[in-house]
């Protein structure tokens, strides 16, 4: 985190906004590892969206996320959170990898439980299938996302209080409301900024030359912008195999920077993403259904803009 970067590019952002150039929203993913003193209290006076690394408990994160001196970084990285929930519930995302053996139950409820608004968990992917979760990881996310629609459904006292953004975007695009040929908006309506200064597709290019699409000093190569809308950032209908996939118009393809830095090349998906989008979106097409019969006022909640319109 290269703190006298962020207070240079929040001074651009309210630069530009003076100019009547309209409304910049800033994301901000971070390990928090340094989100202590200074830092933290400047964080706390912005208005941006931060999305923080945590992989569930302290024993399950503290496996994989080891600070410089050997010691696991749950509780920085709590305490923080903690400071920005009581400030900012609304715009707290915690980002977890699913590793080999942890058990995403455990993972969501480290989330809900420091009080996020919501939370994305992926499993964790490497270009040696070896070193990735087998078929055992795959049945506990099913058994997960299950109960998370079921929990869902019902809407009595042990509903889910984080958003587990996947199903989210999942039951929005099977309804209609979200129609997009890409995975998300990276290289497109939102970029990454390195911490540099350079300019990627979004944040998971950081550091990669290959992906630079210039930097905030210079401003955007608009010929290596082309060359990744054409490229990595294609659009769902020319990748394989997701062209011929059933469950393409509600995945809408792979994470860009995932299939490039983990998948197998030449833009197709990692197979093992593609299994944990499949279990997502067999669960959320059992959940729209019994919604449907059993409680369809519930799905009005998916509506886009509802709660400004209600608050009307």
């Amino acid at each position: 985190l290269n703190f006298p970067l962020m207070k240079k590019i929040r001074q651009l952002v309210r630069d530009t906004e003076a100019k009547g150039e309209g409304k910049i929203a800033v994301n901000v993913t971070t390990n928090a590892s340094l989100l202590e003193g200074e830092i933290l209290d400047w964080v706390l006076e912005t208005d941006w969206r931060y999305k923080v690394s945590l992989d569930g408990p302290a024993r399950v994160n503290d496996r994989w996320r080891i600070l410089p001196d050997g010691t696991g970084s749950y509780d920085i990285i709590s305490r923080a959170v903690a400071r920005m929930v009581e400030k900012f519930p609304e715009r707290v995302t915690i980002l977890s990898v699913i590793c080999p053996g942890a058990d995403p139950a455990e993972i969501y409820k480290a989330a809900d439980d420091l009080g996020a608004s919501s939370m994305e968990m992926n499993p964790m992917l490497h270009p040696d299938e070896t070193q990735t979760g087998g078929p055992e990881d795959i049945e506990m996310y099913k058994r997960f996302i299950h109960d998370y629609c079921e929990r869902t459904l019902k809407n009595d006292e042990n509903k889910p209080k984080t958003l587990f953004l996947k199903f989210d975007h999942f039951i929005k695009r099977l309804m209609g409301y979200i129609m997009a040929r890409v995975y998300c908006g990276a290289g497109r309506n939102y970029l990454g900024v390195g911490p540099r200064g350079e300019i990627y597709a979004c944040a998971r290019f950081s550091g990669l030359k290959a992906y630079q699409l210039g930097d905030v000093f210079n401003g955007l190569d608009h010929e290596a912008l082309r060359r990744f809308q054409e490229g990595a950032g294609a659009p769902v209908e020319r990748r394989e195999p997701c062209k011929d996939c059933w469950a393409a118009c509600i995945c809408q393809g792979p994470c860009f920077a995932f299939a490039e830095e983990l998948g197998p090349g030449n833009h197709r998906p990692a197979p093992l993403m593609c299994q944990y989008e499949l279990a997502t979106a067999e669960a959320v097409f059992h959940y729209h259904n019994r919604a449907k019969e059993e409680n369809p006022e519930q799905l009005l909640q998916f509506l886009p803009g509802l709660e400004d319109f209600m608050n009307q």
